[in-house]
């Protein structure tokens, strides 16, 4: 079992508030791997999947624990990006599998990380509130939506 750390408010709002930069901090370094077969392409994306999920994981500690019930949050997580899989593999192969080509794996990865993206940005709202300013907040949201999640 791994320590938890919770945050105070303070240290909440500045970790949420850095999100972007850090993730987009992890995506630069990513992305400047070298390599462009759809393998190393579907690598790049899944290492980016995995920073966005650490940071959803990081929120997901500041929750009440029992929210999930007997599950970790990191087994609901997974398990909700699972789920998604088959959905966008249909979406990007509409013939059947195996018609999209190479290709088609990496789009599932790009849209997972949307995915995952949209998880952390809506645990982050939630956990700072309300009370913060609507202006900084909206900044704050197209900062996070502009981190480039193609490989």
């Amino acid at each position: 079992m791994t320590d938890v750390h919770q945050f105070s408010r303070a240290e909440l709002e500045q970790y949420v508030w850095n999100m972007p930069d850090e993730l987009a901090e992890a995506v630069r370094a990513i992305k400047s791997k070298s390599g462009t077969t759809t393998y190393e392409l579907r690598e790049r994306n899944h290492e980016m999947y995995l920073a966005v999920r650490s940071i959803w994981l990081d929120l997901a500690e500041q929750l009440p624990g029992s929210l999930f019930g007997d599950r970790s949050a990191a087994d609901v997580f997974d398990s909700t990006m699972d789920q998604r899989v088959p959905i966008y593999r249909a979406l990007q192969e509409p013939g059947g599998p195996g018609t999209g080509g190479t290709i088609a794996a990496q789009m599932v990865s790009e849209a997972l990380f949307e995915d995952a993206k949209q998880f952390a940005r809506i645990a982050a709202e939630r956990l700072i509130g309300l009370g913060v300013n609507a202006a900084a907040l909206d900044a704050w949201r197209r900062k996070w939506a502009d981190v480039d999640v193609t490989a």
